[in-house]
C-alpha cells in the first residue's frame, strides 16, 4: 500500500512538473530566386517592333522555427520544429535593375525591351543582389524569313491516330500583313493555315493520321514576301494499341540519369487493356545523398507518354513525385522526374532530373 502511495505521488509531482515553455519562435522570409516569366528561352523580335514587357516573379521563402522547452522532474527535453513555404510574387519592373549583354542587338528599360538591330543578345534582371534567369532575345530584320520552333520531341511514338503540335513562330508585321503558318500532312490529307496568338504561340491537333510513319510540315512565311520562308518537321510513329506492332515496347529498358542507371520493365495487360510499367530508380537529394531504389509505377498513356509515379519511405522522410517522357521511336524514351521528400521537422526537399532509358530485352 506504502509503495502504491509512493507511486501515486511521483506520478503526480511529474504531471504538476511537466510544462512547455517556448524558448524560441523565429519567422524569416527572403528572396530565395528570380525568374522571368516567358513561355520560352528565346524571344524572337523583329527590327521596330513595339518593346515588347517582360514580368518579374520573386520566389519567396517563410521558414518559420520554433523551440519549445518541456520540463519535468526528471528531465527536460528540447523540441525544435522548422516548417517552410515558398510563394511567388510579381516584382515591379522599376524596382530591378535591367540588363543587356548586347545593347546594339536590344535595349532594356523597366522590363521593356527594345529591338534595334539583327543578332542575338541575353537579358537578365537584378533585384536585392539576386540575379535572375537570361532570357535570350533573337532580333531579325523585317526582310528576313520568320523564326519557327517547334516543342519536341521532334520524332515520336504515339498509339492513337492523332498528335497534339505546340511551339511558337516569329510575328512579322509588313504592309498590313502578318507572319503566315501554313502546316500540312500529305498522308491524312491535313493541309491548313493555323493561328497564333499574341506573342506566337501556337496549338493544334493533326487527326485521322495512318499507321506507321507521318511526316508534318510546317511553313512560317513572311507576309509580304513569300519567298522568305522556315520550314520545320515533326515525325510520327502511329502504332494502334496493344497491337503486335506496339508490343515492340514490352520488356526490359535500361536508363540513365546523373550517370547512375536504373531498370523499368513494360508489360502487357490483357485484364486491363493497356501497357504497365514497373522498376526502381536513385534520386539525389542535397541534403540526403542518394536514395536508392525508389518504387517507379505507373502505365503508358495512348498519346504516348510514359506516366509514372514515384513513392518510399526512408528513414522518417515520405518522399513522392512523378516520372514523365515519351518514346522517339520503340526502342528509345527520355524524359524527366521530380517531386519531394517531407519529414516533420525538417524543411520540404525537392528533386528535379532528366533522364533517357533505351530497350535492351
Amino acid at each position: 500500500m506504502i509503495y502504491k502511495f509512493v507511486g501515486l505521488v511521483f506520478i503526480l509531482a511529474t504531471l504538476i512538473g511537466c510544462e512547455d515553455e517556448e524558448k524560441l519562435n523565429r519567422t524569416s522570409e527572403y528572396l530565395a530566386g528570380l525568374s522571368l516569366d516567358y513561355s520560352y528561352d528565346t524571344l524572337a523580335l523583329t527590327v521596330n517592333d513595339s518593346p515588347k514587357q517582360l514580368t518579374l516573379l520573386g520566389k519567396y521563402l517563410k521558414v518559420k522555427e520554433t523551440i519549445v522547452l518541456n520540463t519535468g522532474i526528471i528531465q527536460s527535453k528540447e523540441m525544435r520544429t522548422v516548417s517552410v513555404d515558398s510563394s511567388f510574387e510579381i516584382i515591379s519592373a522599376k524596382n530591378a535593375q535591367w540588363f543587356s549583354s548586347n545593347g546594339s542587338v536590344a535595349a532594356v528599360s523597366n522590363g521593356k525591351v527594345t529591338p534595334l538591330s539583327s543578332g542575338t543578345t541575353g537579358v537578365y534582371a537584378k533585384f536585392q543582389n539576386v540575379n535572375s534567369d537570361t532570357l535570350t532575345i533573337r532580333v531579325q530584320e523585317n526582310n528576313s524569313a520568320p523564326a519557327l520552333y517547334i516543342d519536341p520531341p521532334q520524332t515520336t511514338l504515339i498509339f492513337q491516330n492523332q498528335v497534339n503540335v505546340s511551339g511558337d513562330v516569329q510575328i512579322i508585321n509588313s504592309g498590313g500583313n502578318q507572319t503566315k503558318l501554313l502546316v500540312s500532312e500529305p498522308r491524312s490529307g491535313f493541309n491548313t493555315r493555323i493561328d497564333f496568338n499574341s506573342l506566337g504561340e501556337f496549338n493544334f491537333t493533326v487527326n485521322n493520321l495512318s499507321d506507321g510513319l507521318s511526316i508534318i510540315d510546317l511553313v512560317a512565311e513572311h507576309p509580304i514576301e513569300s519567298n522568305l520562308k522556315t520550314v520545320r518537321n515533326k515525325t510520327v510513329i502511329f502504332l494502334s494499341y496493344l497491337s503486335s506492332s506496339a508490343d515492340s515496347i514490352v520488356g526490359t529498358w535500361k536508363g540513365t540519369s546523373l550517370n547512375r542507371t536504373f531498370y523499368l520493365e513494360i508489360s502487357k495487360s490483357i485484364l486491363f487493356q493497356r501497357y504497365d510499367v514497373s522498376g526502381t530508380i536513385d534520386i539525389k537529394f542535397q541534403a540526403l545523398g542518394y536514395v536508392k531504389d525508389v518504387e517507379v509505377i505507373g502505365l503508358i498513356n495512348r498519346d504516348g507518354t510514359i506516366d509514372l509515379s514515384l513513392s518510399k519511405d526512408y528513414e522518417g522522410f515520405k518522399i513522392s513525385g512523378a516520372m514523365k517522357g515519351y518514346f522517339s521511336g520503340t526502342g528509345f524514351s527520355e524524359g524527366y522526374y521530380s517531386g519531394k521528400a517531407e519529414k516533420s521537422g525538417w524543411p520540404k526537399l525537392s528533386f528535379k532530373e532528366d533522364w533517357t532509358a533505351r530497350k535492351i530485352n
